[in-house]
């Protein structure tokens, strides 16, 4: 459809300045030609834009889903790892925390704002409430200590045991909320704690 195209389109544009700001922070703090980090950044992001999109990816179209969105996710996180990284020389990890959670209030609350949801803070119960607070307070937790991590440990050994999270959340799934998990799923929890053992080594 057009205005998806229009989305993809401008979301390049924005990715294109990110990649190449990105990539002269590489070239400058890593060493890495900033050429072959742009174009890095750029196809990486440029495939999950299309893909959260629905626009044609390779082969075929791929519809908007949870599998998009969790590949954006990722993609992301990742970036986050290294301008972390970046950004918390000489700088102490709490205020380092601090400045990136208010760009995080604020985007948010922009893209809130923007697509009109910020009109269901009526219709939420006692119980949203309670569990969206305690999850604010366990993402404030982690983030702490994820700063705190990067500030002195390489973000190559840190970022992978902060996955551990996903091996958590899975378990947390099964006991508390009574998710079932296939063995396959079961299996990839085992290689990512296996993974996360061997960067330790």
């Amino acid at each position: 459809m057009p205005w998806q195209w229009n989305r993809v389109d401008e979301a390049r544009r924005l990715l294109g300045n990110t990649a190449r700001a990105c990539a002269f922070q590489c070239h400058a703090r890593l060493g890495i030609s900033s050429r072959v980090a742009r174009w890095r950044l750029s196809r990486g992001l440029g495939s999950a834009v299309r893909c959260l999109a629905g626009a044609p990816a390779g082969r075929g179209r791929m519809s908007v889903n949870w599998v998009g969105y969790a590949l954006l996710s990722a993609v992301f996180a990742g970036l986050t790892a290294l301008l972390a990284k970046m950004g918390v020389a000489n700088v102490p990890s709490n205020l380092a925390m601090f400045i990136r959670t208010m760009v995080v209030v604020l985007f948010a609350g922009g893209i809130a704002i923007a697509t009109g949801d910020v009109g269901y803070f009526g219709k939420l119960s006692s119980r949203n409430w309670i569990f969206l607070v305690l999850s604010g307070i366990a993402t404030g937790l982690s983030w702490i200590f994820y700063f705190a991590a990067l500030k002195y440990g390489p973000v190559s050994r840190v970022a992978p045991i902060d996955k551990l999270s996903f091996v958590l959340a899975m378990a947390l799934g099964v006991f508390v909320l009574g998710e079932s998990v296939k063995p396959v799923t079961l299996a990839g929890a085992l290689l990512i704690v296996a993974g996360v053992l061997l960067t330790l080594r």
